[in-house]
């Protein structure tokens, strides 16, 4: 129930534009000095430290599609983009509306920017969506497997990951889950520039954000 209410919040809040009043309520940021913002090119102006995740003593990694160990912190080093669904999710306008928005992404960015963006899918249901399944879900969606990969593991290094992401989800029924939606763009540094929620962000404006990062990134580097 507590997961619905959140829901709900990000429904009304989305309705009356108080975006940025919830994201600071239920959303903080990830990795450093975060500026999160919505869709809508606004910044909530709040500030958190957080530690990278397989920087500590207690090394973070999640399984890969190929069944291959992948650090959290090792998807540092290119912009960003990460999402988070899970594979038996039957609503269309959630898990499977965000996958086909971010085939639209990767394909509009794969055309000048293949090798300088990578995206994480992250699994909330991991007992269920073992890399093969994953594996064959992103062969439905036709993701492009190289700049893309999807991640599950033990429950519990699932959920810590979720919780480490502000990502909230509950078992309503055996197979069928209530969570939030969110869609992370972050630089190269693993640093949120962007959080667009729930699944009704337009592909378009998530590749302009992501544009705008490499080009930065690139004018950095001289």
């Amino acid at each position: 129930m507590r997961f619905l209410i959140i829901l709900l919040i990000f429904f009304f809040c989305s309705l009356f534009h108080l975006e940025n009043s919830c994201k600071e309520f239920l959303l903080s940021s990830v990795f450093a000095d975060e500026e999160i913002s919505g869709p809508q090119e606004k910044e909530t102006g709040t500030e958190e430290e957080v530690s990278v995740p397989g920087t500590s003593n207690n090394t973070f990694t999640l399984i890969n599609q190929n069944n291959e160990p992948v650090a959290l912190d090792s998807l540092i080093g290119k912009p960003l983009v990460m999402s988070f669904i899970y594979t038996r999710c039957s609503m269309p306008d959630m898990c499977p509306l965000i996958m086909k928005k971010i085939v639209q992404v990767q394909k509009g960015l794969n055309k000048d920017y293949k090798d300088k963006v990578f995206f994480a899918i992250v699994t909330l249901d991991p007992e269920y969506d073992t890399p093969k399944i994953l594996k064959e879900f992103g062969r439905y969606y036709r993701v492009d497997y190289h700049n893309l990969v999807f991640l599950t593991g033990k429950k519990d290094s699932v959920d810590y990951a979720l919780n480490h992401f502000r990502v909230f989800y509950e078992e309503e029924s055996p197979g069928v889950l209530s969570h939030t939606m969110e869609t992370l763009v972050m630089d190269e540094a693993g640093v949120i520039r962007k959080d667009f929620p729930a699944s009704f962000w337009k592909p378009e404006v998530v590749i302009e954000e992501v544009e705008k990062i490499i080009k930065k990134w690139e004018a950095s580097k001289g």
